[in-house]
């Protein structure tokens, strides 16, 4: 019989607690059955094993359930035992069901996790393999871009030395005709692969500069191969060096031509990256007249401008706005519902995001603002009814950030992208961050003045005035202000944020229907309010400098640009040349140098559209362009560039995109004789202020003469066969001639013509070459124009095509020739006589904002200029600091940004210390920020310009030193005594210059001075010091040395004056002579020198009278002398001879 193991109570008690109460019924059934059947069986006690344990336990037993009872009664023990058993196996079984169904949940749970995670990685693989094939596609694009400046050689024979820069010569200068390019252009060269058998290796072939690449590569049709034609290793062929990813690309190009087969292959995006495309010509041209292309780089400036780009979007006609990309200067456009993306460097257009897909085509609302992040690196986009969104740059996914229920009036930005202001439909500003977090809510139209508001005691209030026969009851009278223009007004409000983001201004319409102006801080707290001024319009510009606020306003005799300061003063303004009922002010726009602004304007009548450029100097207002585009090519919108200063972009209807560079130039007459008048031009709207300095400083704005057009003027050049005769380019295409009838006399128009029909294009970039020939630009063409006298037309000559954006045109030393810059720094001549364009013997290092070509001793130099401020002798950087120059007739002058003016001599041995030693010559310090605006030749005057727009002129001592070298050596003694006394130049170069010359001219130098007090004071600072080796050295440095050619100072004191010398001092004398130790110890006391010349006179009287009395004594002598010899006659020999002796002695012994 088995035995049972009965456990604690405590424990049953405790474990039957987790049962469930829905098992009891089936418990107690179990339970009962079995006590009935075990009701008559003997139980042990497990403890004692006494038989027939009871309820209540025995007597020998410790065990609690085992009594000492006997019989049947223990049979009940039993059963309860059992009974505690079975609960135990319920428990056991519940808590085993329990478990097993939390182990299920728990397996059910993990395996829906480890779905997910299994989900959510191959998502990440995906994303993982994407963007890893992007950081190949970058790599790639960064080794190729590495590699730009590569060419691969392939059929050079092999060498034994190993030298490849020298085979590689050999093939650029024998065989691409290009004897210019040298060692020093090539960083290095080698060859790869291994070799195998009798087959050249190729060259890679870095080069230092990538225009040099280019210009090799250009010339490849000239080797024996062609890589477009014939297999891709023919003999002495050269190709572009590409990255794997490139190489990997074209494999299947050479699999086609290995294989025969002929099919297009052009280079386009794929979804995946740059790559080859294979498809059949027809479906390349359906695709091609389907899509978003590049149709054109056409360059598109006038005068003054740089570089000017035309592009057009095939697939659009219509353009909202448009937003610049600071960081990487890309141009993102908005129109009908698309947003299109041209890249800076590729040039190439592409379509970022599609809007019909986020709302219906008929449902677009209109476009507030658009605005490129560079931070959050996505694009922001504004609607009229309250639309918020941004559009990512990666993954180009449209998200809406924001709605404002009443709508949107106006977003701005502000310059340092971290706030965000807006004008809603109530006439609310709210301000958010950069990341759309709200700042704050104020109302437009709150009464306060601002907290910035002036403090007053009252003293010109109008509560303290007199008021007359209104009494005293006008002072309460609140003045209603009346704006006839109200009813014209479109209601906008405007906002424009200062340069330095710290406050904005918000143009709005009050509540009693006037305009005014608001200035809040970033915060959103109101700061200043403008008067309200009846007729101000809506336009608004903030002067990125800080100090004005720009406006137009309409009264009713002109319409004019009016300016406020930040606490709502007004503050100047200036008149446009139109008035309101002609044209319509559409906006106002500042370059980030504040120099420049820009006036967008519409014709009401025709809707041609133009833009008006003015600049200020003197506090005067100067309009000094103007574009007029015709009503098919309307302007859209227009911005000026963050980073580039002078940079205007343009978007036209139709699709044209417009890119203009603008530069500072100075309209000045050419030549270096004494015949030129110094001419200055200046624009003034269709005036040309015309200034002659070589007679006199005019400053501006005022001038000596004033040319009225019959329209704006775009340009004026000068001719460079008359020095003093100058063209005006007007806006309308004419061409006014201004001549100089007579030296000294006013300029006066001597000819109008017009352009004939043929030259459609805008026309730029003038040069005047002779009386009736004209070089110009249009387009990608350069234009030679001959005018003709009968017809008053210039009609075109000949014409040759460009391959880049032209910069600059300068005429050559030959006067067929002129000198064309391209936008790279490419240089190129045009010959007018056969019309062709070809390359100049070396290219810039990069384009340059001015630029000069001069022939110094039969070698031509070509001077620039870059707006980094690099100034360059051909491919030869001078200095990196350098603000202006300009040519001089003997020098050549710079200003530095340390405000200094440099002068060097304009000779051979000049220019080359320059390029070798960078020896800039002397130096004088000059105000801050001034500019060199011309050189008088044959003069020493030289006017620079300050940065208020001021004239100054000075005379720097090498030109000064110059001239009187000059002087000297033509033996103009008087001029050279007046400027060495008028510039206080050391009288001692007078002699020191040159001291055999002057020591033979001596009488020649004293006839020419003739002032005694002149010859005094010259005398007197004469010393034994050599100035050409002291102080004026850095003049005379390439002067000998040798001290034999140097006469000693004090040898002068030794010279003698004629008669005819010294006529003019009334000396009664012979000679005049000056004692020698005087001369040479210096004694410059003026007053010692004629206490000297007095004590001469006296001696000079005294030496007189002595030689009076000498000759009667002589006299007296001789009638002696006769009687004595009457005497002697009758004596002898010896007795004639003792009577003189005697005679000769008495004389002795008397003197």
């Amino acid at each position: 019989m088995a035995s049972l193991v009965l456990t604690d109570s405590s424990q049953l008690t405790s474990d039957s607690q987790h049962l469930d109460y829905t098992s009891n019924a089936f418990q107690r059934w179990t339970l009962d059955s079995l006590t009935h059947s075990l009701e008559d069986k003997q139980v042990l006690c497990t403890k004692c094993r006494a038989s027939n344990v009871g309820i209540r336990g025995h007597s020998g037993c410790s065990r609690y359930f085992c009594t000492a009872s006997k019989g049947p009664s223990n049979i009940g023990m039993f059963c309860y035992h059992i009974r505690g058993l079975s609960r135990v196996a319920t428990i056991i079984e519940s808590v085993t069901l329990a478990v097993v169904k939390e182990l299920k949940d728990l397996l059910d749970f993990n395996m829906n996790e480890i779905k997910k995670l299994r989900e959510e990685i191959k998502k990440r693989d995906a994303d993982h393999n994407q963007l890893k094939r992007e950081r190949v596609l970058s790599k790639d694009k960064l080794e190729q871009y590495q590699r730009r400046s590569n060419l691969r050689f392939f059929g050079i024979a092999e060498n034994t030395s190993g030298n490849t820069e020298s085979l590689v010569l050999d093939v650029i200068k024998n065989k691409l005709n290009l004897p210019h390019v040298t060692v020093d252009d090539i960083n290095r060269s080698h060859r790869v692969a291994k070799i195998s058998g009798s087959k050249s290796r190729p060259i890679i072939v870095k080069f230092v500069l990538y225009r040099k690449r280019s210009e090799v590569f250009s010339m490849k049709q000239q080797l024996a191969g062609n890589i477009a034609a014939t297999s891709m290793f023919s003999p002495e062929e050269e190709e572009e060096d590409m990255g794997r990813e490139n190489l990997q690309a074209l494999s299947p190009l050479a699999t086609l031509r290995r294989d025969n087969i002929t099919k297009t292959c052009t280079w386009g995006n794929m979804d995946n990256g740059i790559g080859l495309v294979l498809s059949e010509p027809t479906i390349s041209k359906r695709l091609a007249a389907s899509g978003l292309w590049l149709h054109s780089a056409l360059e598109w400036t006038t005068d003054d401008s740089e570089i000017g780009v035309r592009f057009q979007l095939g697939g659009l006609t219509i353009v909202n706005l448009f937003c610049v990309d600071s960081q990487f200067g890309d141009i993102y456009i908005y129109g009908e519902g698309y947003v299109f993306k041209i890249t800076h460097i590729t040039q190439k257009v592409t379509r970022e995001c599609n809007l019909l897909d986020y709302y219906e085509a008929s449902d677009i609302p209109s476009l507030v603002n658009i605005n490129c992040n560079p931070v959050a690196e996505n694009i922001c986009l504004a609607f009229e009814n309250g639309d918020v969104l941004t559009v990512e740059h990666r993954t180009n996914i449209i998200e809406s950030v924001g709605f404002v229920d009443s709508g949107l009036k106006s977003l701005c930005w502000s310059p340092d992208q971290e706030v965000v202001c807006m004008v809603t439909g109530r006439d609310t500003v709210i301000i958010m961050t950069g990341t759309f977090d709200p700042i704050t809510e104020v109302d437009l139209h709150q009464d306060s003045f601002g907290e910035k508001q002036f403090i007053t005691v009252g003293w010109g209030k109008k509560e303290t005035q007199f008021h007359g026969s209104e009494g005293k009851a006008a002072r309460f009278v609140m003045q209603v202000v009346d704006d006839p223009n109200s009813n014209k007004d479109d209601g906008k409000a405007l906002i424009s944020w200062r340069g330095d983001g710290l406050l904005f201004a918000v143009s709005v319409v009050s509540k009693e229907n006037v305009r005014y102006i608001r200035i809040f801080n970033r915060e959103g707290v109101l700061q200043y309010t403008s008067e309200k001024i009846s007729g101000l319009e809506s336009v608004l510009a903030w002067r990125p400098s800080g100090n004005l606020l720009a406006t137009t306003q309409q009264l009713p005799n002109k319409y004019i640009v009016a300016f406020f300061e930040k606490n709502g003063l007004r503050h100047g303004e200036f008149s446009l040349p139109f008035s309101s009922s002609e044209r319509k002010v559409l906006q106002l726009l500042w370059n980030t140098e504040s120099t420049i602004l820009t006036v967008h304007c519409e014709n009401v009548v025709s809707s041609d559209t133009s833009l008006y450029f003015y600049t200020a100097n003197n506090y005067h207002w100067y309009l000094k362009q103007v574009l007029d585009f015709s009503k098919d090519r309307k302007i859209c919108c227009v911005e000026w560039d963050i980073e580039s200063k002078n940079r205007l972009h343009v978007i036209c209807e139709g699709g044209h995109y417009f890119c203009y560079d603008w530069t500072w130039v100075t309209n000045h007459s050419h030549g270096n004789a004494i015949s030129n008048g110094a001419f200055v031009a200046v624009i003034d709207g269709g005036e040309v202020l015309l200034t002659s300095f070589r007679s006199k400083v005019t400053p501006p704005p005022m001038s000596d003469q004033k040319v009225k057009m019959q329209a704006t003027v775009n340009a004026v050049v000068f001719c460079f066969d008359d020095d003093n005769s100058a063209c005006a380019v007007l806006a309308d295409g004419r061409l006014v001639a201004l001549v100089q009838d007579k030296v000294g006399g006013p300029q006066q128009v001597q000819w109008v013509c017009e352009v004939e029909s043929e030259c459609t294009e805008m026309l730029h970039h003038w040069v005047w070459l002779s009386a009736d020939t004209f070089v110009c630009c249009s387009g990608t063409h350069v234009m030679l124009l001959v005018r003709d006298p009968q017809q008053e037309k210039l009609i075109l000559r000949s014409k040759a095509p460009l391959d880049s954006c032209l910069v600059s045109i300068v005429r050559t030393v030959d006067p067929l020739k002129v000198l064309l810059q391209m936008s790279d720094g490419q240089l190129f001549v045009y010959d007018t006589a056969r019309n062709k364009v070809s390359l100049y013997n070396f290219n810039l290092p990069e384009c340059c904002t001015k630029l000069n070509i001069l022939r110094v001793e039969k070698t031509e130099f070509v001077f620039g200029l870059s707006d980094r401020n690099r100034f360059y002798i051909n491919t030869k950087e001078i200095a990196n600091n350098v603000t202006s120059y300009t040519l001089h007739s003997e020098f050549i002058l710079l200003t530095t940004l340390q405000h200094t003016l440099l002068c060097s001599r304009l000779d051979l041995d000049g220019i080359e210390s320059l390029a070798s030693d960078h020896n800039l010559g002397t130096s004088r310090r000059i105000e801050r920020g001034a500019r060199l605006v011309i050189a008088v030749p044959c003069d020493t005057r030289v006017i620079l310009q300050m940065p208020r727009g001021n004239l100054e002129c000075i005379q720097p001592r090498p030109l000064l030193l110059h001239l009187a070298a000059t002087y000297l050596d033509s033996r103009e003694y008087r001029r050279a005594f007046e400027l060495f006394r008028k510039q206080r130049i050391n009288l001692n170069l007078l002699y020191d210059h040159n001291p055999e010359a002057f020591s033979s001219n001596t009488g020649h130098f004293v006839r020419s001075v003739k002032d005694p007090t002149w010859l005094s004071l010259f005398l007197s600072e004469l010393q034994e010091m050599d100035m050409t080796q002291t102080m004026y050295a850095g003049f005379y440095a390439k002067k000998s040395e040798d001290k034999s050619l140097t006469k000693n100072k004090a040898s002068i004191g030794d010279m003698q004056y004629t008669k005819d010398g010294i006529k003019h001092y009334n000396y009664q004398c012979n000679t005049v002579s000056f004692s020698k130790n005087f001369i040479k110890k210096g004694l410059g006391a003026h007053k010692l020198y004629l206490a000297r010349l007095e004590e001469e006179k006296r001696i000079e009287a005294e030496q007189k009278k002595q030689e009076q009395e000498d000759k009667g004594k002589i006299k007296n002598q001789s009638e002696e002398f006769q009687a004595n010899m009457k005497v002697l006659g009758t004596k002898s020999q010896e007795d004639k001879e003792t009577i003189l002796k005697e005679n000769l002695l008495e004389k002795q012994e008397s003197s």
